[in-house]
């Protein structure tokens, strides 16, 4: 099977997920509706804050949903090329989150015109990447409920926590990542440290998808 085709078979699931398009239509729905109740642009914008639960559970779908029901074995038959199967899902993925995240940081530029477009298209790399790194640890745990709380853990409660107590916590996802739409400059290094969670779990995922049974 080629690439196109596994990319294409992979987002027709997505479509068909109830699961997946209700968190899509809700991330949007939530982070738009929380910046309509401020009127601060910098408020506006950390509505994201909350909006990424969705855009994480939309990773954790992408892939950890076929492990739940048991599908990941029937998908494996179609495409036993393990890594050309994942990158199918995680391109995929990254269409849907893509679409996801503008929708939601455009609308929330439309009830606060005052939004920039340098904080506006961080927000929506932000809003990307962290699902991404969640899809990656739901890969590596091939579990729904864990890898959700474990990501949002992370992003919503330990960072804050220790960013109280150390300056350690200023690398980790959820407030380097936030630096990419709090300021006005493009946050080049806050951009990099993202980037790189993300290819260091994904690659830990990667190879372990490749390695292990079904």
């Amino acid at each position: 099977m080629r690439f196109r085709d596994v990319v294409l078979a992979e987002l027709d699931k997505l479509r068909t997920l109830p699961a997946v398009v209700t968190s899509a239509v809700l991330t949007v729905l939530v982070t738009v509706g929380l910046a309509g109740l401020v009127a601060p642009v910098e408020s506006g914008l950390r509505a994201v804050e909350y909006g990424q639960a969705g855009v994480v559970l939309l990773g954790v779908l992408a892939v950890g949903g076929e492990y739940a029901d048991g599908q990941v074995r029937t998908t494996l038959l179609s495409v036993p090329r393990r890594g050309l199967l994942l990158a199918g899902k995680g391109v995929a993925y990254l269409v849907v989150a893509s679409l996801t995240a503008v929708s939601a940081v455009g609308g929330v530029a439309a009830v606060l015109p005052g939004v920039g477009v340098g904080p506006a298209a961080g927000a929506v790399v932000y809003l990307v990447l962290v699902g991404f790194f969640a899809h990656a640890v739901a890969t590596l745990t091939r579990d729904v409920v864990g890898a959700l709380v474990a990501v949002l853990t992370l992003v919503l409660l330990v960072s804050p926590l220790l960013a109280a107590v150390t300056r350690v916590a200023e690398y980790l996802p959820g407030r380097v990542g936030a630096q990419l739409y709090r300021t006005t400059a493009a946050d080049v290094p806050g951009a990099a440290v993202l980037c790189a969670w993300v290819v260091v779990a994904g690659a830990v995922a990667a190879a372990a998808f490749v390695r292990r049974d079904a």
